[in-house]
């Protein structure tokens, strides 16, 4: 076995021991599968172009032409889940799924070399866009030097291996497709590892294990290359990568099936929860306005109270609302609007009112209303949970005390007339993977977080035909942004 084999085959065992790693670690973020699944075709790539060097037999290189085609549109994936946008370009990454299997159905051919070389520029071209414009967005030191990391290795990892489609033609140019492959694993094994891509640390025993985990099946699977017939090692190699990939969509099937199960269940639970709110409240509520109207009645016939006449009336008129709270319930929970003409102005005052009796001093809210503000054909008691939900989120995230903004206005959208209620927050901020899962139902990065915050917001939105706009940054807060129609 030769120096170059050799450094191949150490190359196959870090691209599947990394591949493994991220594999487990799906669950921890957007772009880990996908940098699972371009890991994972970066192992079958070369391992065919090892088995290639090691038997001369041709279809092990059309096996790498094959496995190189889906190369682009895989760091095209994990570029647009990092940057936070892959549900805003899943046309285009679409269009270059089509693309990389009519460039892999070519492998055969000799014009495939010039569609693959201009296929992956394009992508490069691409994830070198959305990286700029994202290093621009963001001014966090740690998001920065992973946006300059990924620039790096896709600029490296796609112009070096484009030297092995070159050499043929123009001899005099050296292979470097090897070198540009270690040298990406090793930057994105930096971004893993040292800047926490994907959330958290990764465990060191789990590399440990994933390491030896793949040298093991690289070593396994060069050494029934050259132990079989060249037909017969490819052809035991293509039944036990059907079982592995049997073996891991039916266990990810399970899992999603497990997980659908679950999120049905918590929904279960949700609505025989607010059945239960709804009978074990009304009573209790019922008796404690009897109480205070009949303070109310004391403090009128001169009985003194201590001065609470004036909470002591704030407390009935939230009895009287969480009475209309807990027989529109239901309807609340399933988002069916019934609107009525109302002063958004008025609703967050009557809101913001309740904010002075919050436990955090440390917290600052600040009104910005537009004064020549319409009256908006609107759910009130929709919109001011909604306005409450944003709160508490604002709240949570400021835990050493800061300013919260609700701001009002009036706004277009595509031309359309609108307001517009903003709520903006100090607090730590979301990266760009965050930001694009905030409105999933049940996502959360709380402890004790439900995962309803945000997907109740949205649904309210486009309850009203409107829209929800998120915008945040890392160290310098978030701001949740709620347009409707007028």
């Amino acid at each position: 076995m030769g120096h170059e084999t050799l450094i191949s085959a150490a190359a196959c065992a870090g691209y599947l021991a990394f591949a493994l790693v991220l594999w487990l670690r799906r669950d921890r973020g957007n772009i880990a599968l996908p940098l699972a699944l371009l890991f994972l075709d970066t192992f079958a790539w070369t391992f065919a172009e090892t088995a290639y060097a090691l038997t001369g037999l041709r279809e092990w290189h059309w096996i790498d032409h094959a496995f190189s085609s889906w190369m682009p549109v895989l760091m095209v994936q994990v570029i647009a889940g990092f940057v936070g946008r892959t549900r805003e370009v899943r046309g285009i990454l679409l269009a270059l799924y089509v693309a990389g299997a009519c460039v892999a159905s070519l492998a055969a051919f000799g014009q495939w070399w010039w569609l693959l070389l201009a296929y992956g520029l394009g992508a490069m071209a691409f994830c070198c866009a959305l990286l700029v414009q994202h290093g621009r967005r963001v001014s966090e030191r740690a998001e920065r030097r992973r946006t300059l990391v990924l620039l790096l290795a896709v600029l490296l990892g796609t112009l070096l291996s484009s030297t092995d489609l070159w050499v043929d033609r123009f001899p005099v140019l050296p292979r470097l497709s090897r070198v540009g492959m270690l040298a990406t694993l090793s930057l994105v094994a930096v971004c893993v590892m040292r800047l926490r891509l994907l959330g958290r640390d990764v465990p060191a025993l789990l590399v440990v294990y994933a390491s030896l985990s793949g040298a093991l099946l690289s070593a396994m699977s060069l050494l029934l290359v050259r132990a079989l017939p060249s037909y017969g090692a490819m052809l035991t190699l293509l039944l036990l990568s059907l079982l592995a990939v049997g073996v891991g969509a039916w266990r990810e099937l399970s899992r999603s099936r497990a997980a659908a199960a679950e999120r049905l269940q918590r929904l279960v639970s949700l609505g025989r929860f607010s059945e239960q709110l709804a009978h074990d409240l009304r009573n209790p509520l019922a008796a404690l306005k009897g109480a205070v109207q009949y303070l109310l009645v004391e403090r009128e016939q001169g009985r003194s109270l201590d001065g609470q006449e004036e909470f002591l009336r704030l407390m009935l008129e939230q009895v009287d609302r969480t009475s209309r709270v807990v027989e529109e319930y239901q309807r609340i929970a399933n988002v069916e609007p019934i609107k009525s003409p109302t002063s958004l102005n008025e609703l967050v005052a009557s809101v913001l009112e309740m904010q002075r009796y919050a436990p955090s001093v440390d917290v600052k809210v600040e009104a910005k209303l537009e004064p020549s503000l319409p009256t908006c054909e609107l759910d009130p008691e929709l919109v001011r949970t909604t306005l409450e939900n944003l709160l508490r989120n604002a709240f949570d995230a400021m835990p050493q005390g800061g300013r919260i903004t609700v701001e009002t206005a009036l706004a277009l959208d595509h031309g359309a007339k609108g307001v517009a209620l903003s709520v903006s927050d100090e607090g730590q901020g979301m990266d760009a993977r965050i930001l694009e899962r905030a409105t999933d139902q049940f996502f959360t990065t709380k402890a004790t977080g439900s995962g309803l915050g945000l997907a109740f917001v949205d649904r309210v939105a486009r309850a009203h035909q409107g829209h929800l706009e998120l915008s945040s940054e890392v160290g310098r807060g978030t701001t949740v942004r709620l347009w409707m129609p007028l």
